[in-house]
């Protein structure tokens, strides 16, 4: 994930939000000079990233939520990728409430997610109760202009986006990185979306407009 480079800053403080097994934060510490915590629901899921990630260096705990907010630690930066599209309304009130003690006053969010999925396309049948669900059990899709107004109803507001793609690989994709003018801009498959959120009247200027993306390298 290089395009984290553009909002992560040497010598900050970063936490890994749902941190799952570990991945995000190992990447954190190998590609940027930054102090990194991480913090997830499950205790396996900590376990996990505690051994995955315990000796290195920069790396300072795997632990709850509810922990760091008694301790009182902020951070510069908090990063929660691939969440967003998980959480019902009450989750996401809760995650933006959590966030917001989290954060230093300068502080930004930075959430990835699935950029404008079509739900419906990936929905799939139980055979035991004949109900369907999602695939990947997202109950919201999002795009720029629904993020940014998911942020104003939770004391944020959208600072940047970007749309991008994870998945380009391979001989096509390291010539798409290399030279997009290659492909138009409105053909570029972008799956998914970077937003970087401030706290409102934290007085962190806004970077963007959230219904006309810019194109970009990926």
């Amino acid at each position: 994930m290089q395009v984290l480079g553009r909002y992560v800053r040497s010598g900050q403080s970063v936490l890994d939000y749902a941190c799952g097994i570990g991945f995000l934060s190992a990447h954190l510490l190998r590609s940027f000079h930054v102090d990194v915590w991480a913090t997830d629901e499950g205790e396996h899921a900590i376990e996990l990233t505690q051994r995955r990630n315990g000796g290195q260096l920069r790396f300072r705990t795997a632990t709850t939520v509810d922990t760091l907010l008694a301790q009182g630690t902020r951070f510069d930066r908090v990063v929660a990728v691939e969440l967003v599209e998980h959480l019902d309304d009450d989750q996401l009130e809760l995650f933006f409430d959590r966030v917001s003690r989290l954060l230093v006053p300068s502080g930004l969010l930075v959430v990835t997610t699935p950029n404008g999925e079509q739900l419906d396309r990936k929905m799939i049948l139980c055979p035991n109760c004949n109900q369907t669900f999602h695939r990947w059990q997202h109950v919201r899709s999002v795009s720029s202009s629904t993020l940014a107004q998911l942020a104003a109803e939770h004391g944020f507001r959208l600072h940047e986006s970007r749309e991008t793609s994870f998945a380009r690989r391979g001989p096509l994709g390291y010539l798409l990185r290399r030279h997009p003018c290659l492909v138009p801009a409105r053909a570029m498959h972008r799956p998914h979306l970077v937003g970087v959120l401030a706290r409102s009247g934290s007085g962190v200027r806004t970077r963007c407009r959230p219904h006309r993306p810019r194109r970009f390298a990926p």
